[in-house]
């Protein structure tokens, strides 16, 4: 009879048990990934600036033709 109970009672926690972990899945909040910050030398940041204000010179020609 002391197995039995042993038995009943694992089964009992093990249901609460699964009970808890839907209630933790359906409450979980989505978390930002932490941002991997790499820093950039000044002169990187200036060529790419050079480039984009290049390319957007060259599609605001195109569309001023157009």
């Amino acid at each position: 009879m002391q197995l039995a109970d042993k038995v009943k009672k694992c089964e009992t926690l093990s249901s609460i048990n699964d009970k808890l972990m839907e209630e933790v899945y359906v409450n979980q909040e989505a978390q930002p990934l932490p941002l991997n910050l790499v820093p950039h030398s000044e002169e990187n940041d200036h060529l790419e600036a050079k480039k984009l204000k290049q390319k957007y010179d060259e599609l605001n020609t195109k569309f001023e033709e157009a």
